[in-house]
């Protein structure tokens, strides 16, 4: 007899669950406090038919009903409805979403083909993670965390005092953890984070609204396998960096027109040497991507038959690496897109 949930990633519009054209799971903020996970990639471990695992050289990967590899790329992973795959593989790398699992009001999963119209990585299903909005919040949080295996966590979280126009919330943090330990020439891996978000809500006058999200990473894996000269053990050094930027003018009751701006980008590095008689050879795991997209978007409520919402979208990819392409040339690609529902 609980309030039926309205959901908006299966039709990118607003309605309730039942009535949605596709399978989908809503992991709510209850439920999130509940689970006691600190990881984003570990709450999907509640949908039906997903599988989440994890291994030393990688990002964790999830999978749905058993279809996928270390560098699942057929699931679509949003934040606030902006894409977070990764350029290069296709895959999320989750550890490095500057993104606490205290910042996530939500997480809508539409599990099938059926949200096939949100495009590349989209086969298999759709993730959208809703934040919280610094309007529902305010006061200040501390956590502390310890585990085993050198699991530490401190985090902050800090909202400033709203006002009828403006609120905004500011939470950083850095976590440390052993995932796996080297044993019998297998690789290991240690991983240290230290991750900071702004959230900005901005409504100068009653129709409009201005929204910024800007996030970074930065970090290290402490991964590969002693004694390998074709990647040591040794740190790779993460830097992520993530900005969203969003325009909604109201219209009228069920109306609306959108603008977003997203960007994103992914850099690696990881640099040895390998000795080979009388000269050294250098080699590097060093990668860089990056993202742009932007976004338009209209919905109107014509009648209590016809709701429709129609909508475009250009994207550019771009991705350097020595050690995949042989040269330090950037490689990209745009593509685009309309949609409707």
């Amino acid at each position: 007899f609980g309030e039926i949930p309205l959901v908006l990633t299966a039709s990118r519009l607003s309605q309730a669950a039942p009535d949605a054209p596709a399978p989908i799971t809503v992991i709510d903020r209850q439920l999130i406090h509940d689970s006691g996970f600190t990881e984003l990639h570990d709450l999907l471990r509640l949908v039906p038919g997903f599988l989440v695992a994890d291994w030393a050289s990688g990002s964790p990967t999830v999978a749905n009903h058993g279809l996928g590899d270390a560098y699942g790329r057929r699931l679509k992973v949003l934040i606030d409805g902006s894409t977070v795959n990764n350029p290069f593989w296709g895959n999320v790398d989750w550890q490095d979403l500057p993104v606490r699992v205290d910042d996530v009001e939500r997480i809508e999963v539409v599990r099938g083909p059926n949200g096939a119209a949100y495009g590349a990585n989209a086969f298999q299903g759709v993730i959208n993670i809703i934040t919280r909005s610094p309007r529902t919040e305010s006061g200040s949080t501390i956590t502390l965390r310890g585990g085993h295996r050198e699991a530490h966590e401190v985090a902050a979280r800090f909202s400033g005092p709203r006002t009828d126009a403006l609120a905004w919330r500011i939470t950083a943090s850095q976590r440390t953890a052993d995932n796996f330990l080297p044993f019998d020439g297998e690789p290991g891996e240690k991983i240290e984070r230290r991750i900071a978000n702004l959230d900005v809500v901005y409504q100068p006058t009653v129709r409009d609204e201005l929204r910024m999200q800007a996030g970074t990473t930065d970090g290290f894996n402490l991964t590969g396998t002693v004694g390998d000269l074709s990647n040591p053990f040794g740190k790779t050094h993460i830097t992520s960096n993530y900005l969203q930027l969003g325009w909604t003018r109201t219209l009228g009751t069920e109306s609306e027109l959108s603008l977003e701006y997203h960007h994103q980008d992914h850099s690696e590095r990881k640099n040895w040497t390998i000795p080979y008689g009388p000269v050294d050879l250098h080699t590097d795991l060093n990668l860089d991507t990056s993202r742009d997209d932007f976004e338009l978007q209209f919905s109107h409520l014509f009648s209590n038959q016809w709701h429709i919402l129609i909508g475009a979208g250009i994207q550019r990819d771009a991705t350097s690496s020595m050690r995949y392409f042989s040269t330090d040339k950037v490689y990209g690609g745009t593509q685009w897109q309309v949609f409707s529902s």
